[in-house]
């Protein structure tokens, strides 16, 4: 098929590719250049079909805009299909030369795609989504035979091409340039795929300018590049009728517009203007607009809505996420053009994880290559942050290379690719951009359908000085060591030196893990402190490297080029940084077999080299994976276990009573002072915001969870978390499956309930005691806590007016009052109420014991009693409705005494409630107490916290004093 396509060409290219000239001038349908790709597929008729399905879908919109992307069909056959025309072309020749460009490519098939560049037009189809792909290794040039040797038009090309470069990118990605000097004209035109954001289509035409300025001195010159095309001549040969009609059509349509819309803008101005005063004062508006615009600008980033990637991913759903991670999650985002992409959701609190994200926009941006993955925008809202990437199908290397079926789809030509490739994308950064990466592994190594590889996760990245000098550890923080156990070089851990060379040493891991198929921190062996590196480097000492080269890749792959490849490997993990090679001489050995390997030193880790002084490890480092044994790094032992104080003894085992049985020991520290201070901030951020969200929109707050029983079961994992998880992953789980099962006590909407025990005080004041670890079991626990205690509770006597005998510094033989819990001093209560009396009575009275309270008393009043053994048909709860606000009626008690009287029964406790859980119902007490000499036990549950309460109520009980105990739900308010 491809020959019946170049002889169908064969009029044509002449014309085109050959040499065009003054005298034969080119139509816009005519071809420029065409590539039909090198594979094929397996059904070409399904292909065919997805091609036909795709050009009917994208029809109409070639028509009404002139361009038009979509998709079709299962990967790895599924078929993405590109097609777009010059702006200067009428509707209908924009279909003529459509028609013409989609009937060529046709003859492609059975190759998976290919593309055609016409003069006007441009279609392309691939088996993988191309459409931000600004440049190839495809990309040709054409130019003319004819020759203008003058100077004059030298400099005018230059001028024209730069003028279009610097003008398309921010013109819908078109512009014409023309430029004159005497009898010398130049003309050009430049146009990018829509697909392509400003920065990606400069980029490309900036490329396309290279190409058709070194066709000088011919008098015209073409580049055809995957995302843009870019030509000069020395005649008019774009439309400018059309061009005409662009501008005409703009500028009355937008007259018309202006016209029309006066009256209702003069309407709606007012509103506009006083919305707009309010959302450009509002401090938080302001800062979170800046920094979106700041940091998307300033990088020549898209700046996208929200709404977009709402719209795009289907408002986040679950099925469109690709994986979730320490800084949030991956969503695909299919955007209305077809655009697929991947788009990073952060959740930011604090200034850390902020400055991250900036970093790695920062960087990313100033980087292009194509062993990098592409950064296309950003989007800043209050609650989160959004980067937005090119998408790739095949996600990352670790969900294909450490998964048992998938890892076979990846043959040695297919993981060589990756390991060449991942190579050239750090050469790039180490010798172009002057970048450390700081965490190459296979998660941050994301494949596109054709299984080649780019670099992502520029969180950690670091620009360092020019000559490639270390950053000296003494500016790094022990916070900013960062990176992934298992993947980080001996000395940035352990002395914080920072240089190229710990990029070389996780790539020499990651050699290691594609040749073996073995995680580096899930490597499993006899011995307890084996790493997948030692273990390799052993085999090599005792030339039995074959027997770690993984088996899945096939029978006919070429054994000795992976033992090569992974004595590079060992090369890039020796212990010392100088002997490490730089990634500029790993593309050479890898590229050549005819470069004598040196052989490789050993590795960290090994024997005597376990040993490192206190690490001043980040909280959070992502540790090894798996089922919580982190050998990879060197640091824990293969069982995980722990002696009394964490450190681990020699032979990767502990003994009982926490000292270390050899000379090497590990002393892990996961958290200093300053990471402390960093993510309490971020905490009392989201409790603050809470507390804010739950005021000002408790309507997303119900008081009562919605949740069913066992809801949070199907949300969790079966077993214990594997790896620790940073604070940003944690609170994201509390806000998305904690939160919907929390009864809001402090919601507005409820009815107080223990208000002072879950204040905004009473949180500062359980932090204030939980960071000094305050323990106030005895004395001797706490001195300062439990004098504080004692002192700050006869406070609370006066403060109800107490008598004397209450107080710690009265003058009876005890007094005091018991801080605990509201149910067990009912119960305290009710049991020395029982004995007293059955000390006067005698014990065989006991069922005969009767006790009062109202239907609104609290159900801790039952409990108590029935643990007390008095006999629940004995408890007395008399009625009460509204004539009382449901407070206990004297007459009904009265009677109720007495008629227990009459039958013999013994009255001995009256439970009286000064506002209860379910009405706030007050008693009457002066009355009962009149009523009852007996013991009178007052119940308070609620509001007692409040002053107002206290000012309104505190007259209930000035008749008290000879009451034997008062009991009331009280926490001090903390002032801060």
């Amino acid at each position: 098929m491809a020959s019946t396509l170049i002889s169908s060409l064969a009029v044509v290219l002449p014309l085109t590719l050959l040499a065009p000239s003054m005298s034969m001038k080119i139509s816009r349908i005519d071809v420029l250049g065409y590539i039909c790709n090198n594979g094929t597929v397996s059904n070409e008729e399904a292909y065919r079909r997805s091609y036909q399905i795709n050009l009917d879908a994208i029809r109409g919109d070639m028509r009404h805009v002139k361009f038009g992307t979509h998709e079709y069909g299962d990967p790895p056959e599924r078929m993405y299909v590109l097609s777009q025309c010059v702006s200067d072309l009428s509707s209908d020749e924009c279909s003529l030369c459509w028609s013409r460009a989609t009937d060529l490519l046709s003859q492609c098939f059975p190759a998976t795609g290919g593309w055609f560049h016409l003069d006007g037009c441009f279609v392309r189809a691939d088996n993988y989504s191309f459409y931000q792909e600004p440049v190839s290794h495809q990309d040709t040039k054409i130019c003319a035979s004819d020759k203008e040797k003058s100077a004059e038009f030298k400099g005018l090309v230059k001028e024209v091409t730069k003028s279009i470069v610097e003008a398309a990118p921010y013109s819908r990605g078109f512009s014409v340039a023309k430029m004159g000097i005497r009898d010398l004209t130049v003309y050009g035109l430049g146009v990018c795929w829509r697909t392509l954001n400003d920065e990606l289509c400069k980029l490309c035409l900036a490329d396309g300018a290279l190409s058709v300025t070194s066709c000088l001195p011919s008098k015209e010159g073409f580049a055809l590049n995957a995302g843009c095309y870019l030509r000069y001549s020395n005649y008019t040969f774009y439309n400018e009728r059309g061009l005409l009609a662009m501008s005409f059509t703009k500028e009355n349509l937008t007259y018309i517009f202006v016209i029309s819309m006066v009256g209702v803008l003069a309407i709606a101005a007012g509103f506009w203007c006083g919305k707009c005063f309010y959302m450009r004062t509002s401090p938080k508006k302001k800062i979170k607009e800046k920094e979106s615009e700041s940091i998307c600008t300033e990088s020549h980033l898209m700046s996208f809505e929200y709404s977009t990637l709402k719209k795009a991913t289907n408002n986040f759903n679950e099925s469109c996420k690709l994986g979730v991670g320490g800084y949030g999650e991956v969503f695909k985002g299919t955007l209305s053009d077809g655009r697929e992409i991947a788009i990073k959701r952060l959740h930011v609190s604090g200034k850390k994880p902020r400055d991250e994200i900036h970093n790695e926009i920062d960087v990313i941006s100033r980087c292009q290559h194509k062993n990098l993955v592409r950064l296309l925008g950003c989007c800043f809202t209050n609650m989160n942050s959004f980067i937005v990437y090119e998408f790739l199908a095949n996600t990352s290397l670790d969900h294909i290379l450490f998964n048992p079926e998938k890892k076979k789809e990846l043959d040695w030509k297919k993981r060589r690719t990756i390991i060449l490739g991942t190579a050239e994308g750090l050469e790039y950064l180490h010798e172009t951009c002057k970048i450390i990466h700081r965490d190459i592994k296979a998660s941050n190594i994301l494949l596109d359908l054709k299984y080649k590889p780019k670099i992502s996760d520029f969180g950690l990245a670091k620009f360092y000085p020019e000559g490639g000098k270390d950053i000296p550890a003494s500016s790094l923080s022990p916070s900013s060591i960062a990176g992934t156990l298992g993947y980080m070089a001996p000395e940035y851990i352990s002395k914080g030196r920072l240089s190229n060379k710990i990029d070389a040493y996780s790539f020499g891991v990651l050699v290691l893990e594609i040749t073996s198929g073995f995680r580096n921190n899930k490597f499993r062996s006899d011995n307890s402190l084996e790493t997948l590196v030692t273990q390799v480097w052993k085999c090599f000492a005792s030339n039995k490297m074959e027997e770690m080269i993984d088996k899945d890749m096939g029978e006919d792959t070429d054994k000795q080029e992976v033992k090569r490849v992974m004595q590079i490997g060992l090369l890039c993990t020796q212990e010392s940084p100088q002997l490490r090679p730089t990634m500029s001489k790993v593309i050479q050995m890898v590229s050549s077999t005819d470069i004598v390997l040196p052989t490789p030193t050993k590795p960290p880790f090994l024997h005597d080299s376990i040993f490192f002084q206190q690490l001043p490890l980040p909280f959070e480092m992502e540790f090894g994976t798996g089922n919580g044994y982190s050998n990879g790094n060197g640091y824990t032992n293969g069982n995980g276990h722990t002696n009394g104080n964490g450190n681990y003894n020699g032979n990767g085992h502990v003994n009982g009573n926490g000292k270390a049985n050899g000379a090497k020991v590990v002393k892990m520290k996961p958290m200093d002072s300053e990471l402390l201070r960093e993510q309490g901030h971020i905490m009392v951020d989201f409790i603050a915001d809470y507390y804010k969200n739950l005021q000002d929109s408790p309507q997303d707050f119900p008081v009562l969870s919605q949740v069913q029983p066992g809801y949070l079961r199907d949300m969790l994992p079966d077993s214990a978390p594997e790896r620790p998880e940073s604070l940003k992953e944690l609170l994201d789980d509390v806000s998305k499956k904690i939160m919907p099962g929390i009864t809001h006590w402090q919601s507005p909407s409820y009815f107080a309930y223990y208000a002072s025990s879950t204040s905004v005080a009473g949180f500062l004041g359980e932090m204030l005691n939980a960071g000094l670890s305050v323990v106030g079991f005895t004395w001797l626990t706490s001195p300062a806590a439990t004098e504080l205690e004692i002192i700050v509770l006869d406070w609370l006597a006066k403060l109800l007016q107490l008598p004397d005998h209450f107080l710690s510094t009265g003058k009876g033989n005890g007094g005091g009052v018991i801080q605990g819990t509201g149910c067990e001093a009912v119960l305290v209560v009710v049991l020395a109420a029982r004995d007293r009396i059955l000390k006067k009575v005698g014990k065989t009275l006991l069922p005969q014991l009767v006790v009062y309270g109202s239907d609104q008393t609290h159900s801790s009043f039952r409990k108590a009693c029935l643990i007390g053994g008095i006999h629940e048909e004995n408890i007395r709860l008399l009625k009460t409705d509204s004539s009382t606000n449901y407070g206990m009626p004297p007459e009904s008690l009265e009677e109720a005494i007495s008629h227990d009287l009459a039958k013999g029964f013994i009255p001995f406790f009256i439970c009286a409630t000064v506002g209860t859980t379910s009405s706030a119902a007050v008693d009457p007490l002066v009355p009962l107490g009149n009523i009852a000499k007996v013991i009178k036990h007052i119940y308070n549950k609620y509001w007692t916290a409040s002053t107002k309460f206290l000012t309104n109520f505190i007259h209930r009980i000035d008749h008290t004093a000879s009451t034997t105990a008062i009991i009331r739900h009280l926490n001090l308010v903390h002032k801060t």
